[in-house]
């Protein structure tokens, strides 16, 4: 494993509730595949702060084994701010993983119009049998509720 990431933790074990080191820990572990690892060391946080930054990695972290969980995390970050584009991309994405494709569109044509940076991407169709994917929704994801 990386040494920045074995330095990180160490860091994290001296001092638990220092979120920013969690968190960048949590997206070197995500860079490199440990999805899994970063969302455990996510859930662990005491509190996580209310900045719309942080609450959407949360919620990318998060997407693809609770979209709805996840989207809570992002519902919060619009309102805050209606004309966040990554927010709304987001929204696409849990949309797209619910099977709603039509709200999906909106919110990814509303992303694509507020930056043009999401105007060519598209999003991936959610696979037909959505069974595992309700299993996931109704599925508790332990994410700190307390933001700073």
């Amino acid at each position: 494993m990386d040494k920045t990431i074995k330095i990180l933790k160490n860091a994290l074990k001296a001092s638990p509730d220092d979120w920013e080191t969690r968190r960048h820990l949590a997206e070197l572990l995500q860079e490199q595949g440990y999805d899994e690892e970063a969302r455990a060391l996510i859930s662990e946080a005491s509190e996580i702060p209310s900045t719309e930054e942080d609450q959407l990695f949360i919620a990318e972290l998060f997407l693809s084994v609770n979209p709805t969980s996840a989207a809570s995390q992002i519902d919060w970050v619009l309102k805050q701010n209606k004309g966040n584009a990554k927010a709304h991309w987001l929204k696409a994405q849990v949309f797209e993983a619910l099977g709603l494709r039509e709200d999906a569109v909106k919110h990814r044509t509303t992303a694509s119009v507020l930056d043009d940076q999401y105007a060519g991407l598209e999003l991936a169709r959610a696979p037909a049998d959505t069974s595992a994917t309700k299993q996931e929704e109704t599925a508790p994801l332990s994410l700190p509720k307390n933001r700073k």
